[in-house]
């Protein structure tokens, strides 16, 4: 997979997340969207703000979890 791809998949989802400003919602959404977009499964301990806020905390989350620098 490449990071490009990864990229734009991360940049959709910003930009298109539900209700922004609750924090719990939005970080379960993007749980959600990152477990079927990459196939990949997250335990409860990664849920969570530090990993999946930020555009760039998640591209982080994602391209470590794929192996990807």
């Amino acid at each position: 997979m490449k990071k490009e791809y990864i990229h734009e998949c991360i940049t959709e989802l910003i930009n298109n997340r539900q209700d922004p400003q609750s924090n719990s919602n939005a970080v379960l959404e993007t749980a959600l969207f990152i477990e079927d977009t990459f196939g990949l499964v997250l335990n409860d301990d990664e849920i969570c703000e530090e990993n999946l806020w930020t555009y760039n905390t998640i591209i982080h989350f994602v391209c470590k979890n794929l192996g990807i620098e």
